[in-house]
């Protein structure tokens, strides 16, 4: 106020005029007055309906609430609250030690520590995660958290309020997660396969197992420094498309060759997809090294291809036939043998080529592989260009569990060594028929030691000796030769392989003085042993060989000289 105090300088009515407008100050400060305090009401009445609607929400909510009065240690707990732990509202109090009894044991001295913190001012808010103990005895995982909201003015607590939360299926799902998580952990950091985790987008090695690590030489940090296409030697660009087709799910498997730390480069065989962690797209890799498979894989092809050269440019026939005799495998000399392409003979049974004879046959041959035997034999085959002769030889295949598979067989085309031995039975069946029909008399022996080997009827009939004294005998032995030294002669002519036409020999018959009127018309050395040799006699007229003979005789002996043919 304004107004002058000196009294005693003013007039009356100045002073008057002073009270007037102090009376006028006066009812203008009750006014205003009067208005706060009307203002103080409505938003203290306002205050309570916010309090009343803020205690319905929080009774409705799942949430318990509690409002601690620190300086004289009362907590107000919510009907929430304590239905929570399986309680009715008039059965739990309003003093601290309510809500201190019922936190476990093993979790309320950790938990008080907390409370002291926030009430020393040490932290902006309350919360802990504890376990309390509800009315029949069960346990549940409470979130508590709460707030000073009131200090005096050395920053002593005076009141806090806050929440409680039921978080035991929250804390059930965490538990299970964390022991699946750690399962599966576990599992990736200590499997025996090698794995990477990619990221397809930035090609950086997100993680990498302890046998990733291993395999490669580096440590996890090592690793995870880098980008795959330091150690996939593929061009990026490719590499890049590859991972797309995964992160994609368009392909799961690949193979690739990896760099180690020493700089080896290793085949490797990959099986990857995609996995989602916190919205983004990562490759989970499983890497397994082939690099021994591969250069087995290799080997055995090459050893194949040259089996296979080998077995095709064989001259023999060589086949595989199943159980049921239909040819499963064929080189090209068995296809010429069978005069078939090797689409036409493969699919194709053996029975298809033999006569009734012959299919008998071969199913015993079948019947003897079963057993384990291997065999060998020759059959008769029908073909385009007509028949054939084969000699086969089989060997039984047989899996692990000792069934019967199949025979392995050689071919080898014998027609003409067969036709050349029927040819050669044929003609020896007419040269024992002409040798035995035969006028002259015929003998077939060893040269040196002259042993008869054969001889043929006339033989027999002109010399006098049977069958059985002439063979194993020799004409030394039989002394059927008048001069011995006629017959060391013919021997030399033979050893120096000319043949003797026409020539003269005295023999002597059997149990006779007299002399056997012939002569030698044809002595040959065999083509296929040198050893024998074939005399053939024919008779002369008796006035001509007298006559001869006398020549000789007069010379002293008979001896071996040429005649004239007859």
């Amino acid at each position: 106020m304004s107004m002058n105090m000196n009294f005693q300088s003013k007039s009356k009515d100045e002073l008057l005029q002073e009270l007037l407008l102090l009376k006028s100050e006066l009812d203008s400060t009750l006014n205003v007055k009067d208005q706060l305090i009307a203002e103080f009401k409505t938003k203290e009445n306002l205050w309570h309906q916010n309090e009343e609607r803020l205690m319905y929400a929080i009774e409705g909510a799942s949430d318990g609430l509690w409002d601690w009065d620190i300086t004289n240690n009362t907590v107000f707990f919510s009907k929430q609250w304590k239905s929570m732990l399986g309680y009715e509202e008039s059965e739990i109090g309003n003093t601290l030690d309510e809500w201190s009894k019922r936190v476990h044991p093993d979790d309320l001295s950790k938990t008080m520590e907390l409370v002291n913190r926030h009430l020393n001012n040490e932290t902006e808010m309350y919360s802990s995660e504890h376990r309390v103990i509800c009315k029949d005895g069960s346990l549940k995982w409470i979130l508590d958290e709460g707030k000073v909201i009131a200090r005096d003015s050395d920053g002593k607590a005076l009141r806090a309020i806050g929440t409680h939360k039921d978080i035991t299926a929250k804390k059930q799902i965490i538990n299970d997660f964390q022991q699946s998580e750690a399962r599966y952990k576990t599992l990736f950091q200590d499997g025996v396969s090698v794995i990477l985790v990619i990221n397809p987008d930035s090609c950086e090695i997100v993680d990498a197992n302890n046998a990733a690590c291993k395999y490669y030489n580096w440590s996890h940090d090592e690793i995870c420094r880098k980008k795959i296409y330091e150690i996939n030697i593929m061009k990026k660009e490719d590499l890049e498309s590859e991972m797309k087709l995964a992160k994609e799910e368009k392909r799961s498997y690949f193979n690739f060759k990896h760099r180690l730390s020493n700089g080896e480069i290793r085949d490797v065989e990959i099986f990857s997809g995609p996995v989602k962690f916190n919205d983004i797209t990562l490759l989970y890799s499983h890497i397994q090294d082939v690099t021994e498979r591969k250069r087995t894989e290799n080997a055995l092809k090459e050893s194949e291809e040259k089996l296979n050269n080998i077995i095709q440019s064989q001259i023999d026939g060589i086949g595989f036939v199943n159980q049921n005799e239909v040819f499963e495998f064929a080189n090209h000399a068995a296809c010429k043998i069978f005069e078939l392409e090797i689409d036409e003979l493969i699919g194709k049974s053996l029975f298809d080529f033999l006569s009734k004879t012959e299919a008998n046959n071969i199913k015993q041959q079948n019947r003897d592989r079963k057993k384990g035997i291997s065999n060998s034999y020759e059959i008769r085959i029908n073909t385009k260009k007509g028949i054939k002769y084969l000699q086969v030889s089989g060997a039984p295949k047989f899996d692990t569990d000792n069934t019967f598979l199949g025979t392995y067989g050689t071919f080898s085309d014998i027609t003409n060594r067969k036709l050349a031995e029927i040819a050669l039975h044929e003609s020896e069946e007419k040269f024992s028929k002409a040798f035995q029909t035969s006028p002259y008399a015929i003998s077939i022996s060893t040269i040196e030691e002259g042993k008869f080997i054969e001889v043929n009827d006339a033989f027999t009939k002109i010399s006098g000796y049977s069958m059985e004294e002439v063979i194993s005998d020799s004409g030394a032995g039989l002394n059927i030769w008048a001069n011995s030294e006629d017959r060391e002669k013919v021997i030399s002519v033979l050893r120096e392989g000319k043949d003797i036409v026409n020539l003269e020999c005295i023999f002597k018959k059997r149990m006779a003085k007299s002399l056997l009127d012939c002569y030698l018309q044809k002595s040959f050395t065999c083509m296929v042993k040198p050893i024998f040799y074939r005399a053939s006699m024919t008779s002369v007229n008796v006035k001509g060989l007298k006559k001869h003979f006398l020549k000789a005789a007069k010379n002293g002996k008979p001896s071996l000289q040429p005649l004239p043919t007859a």
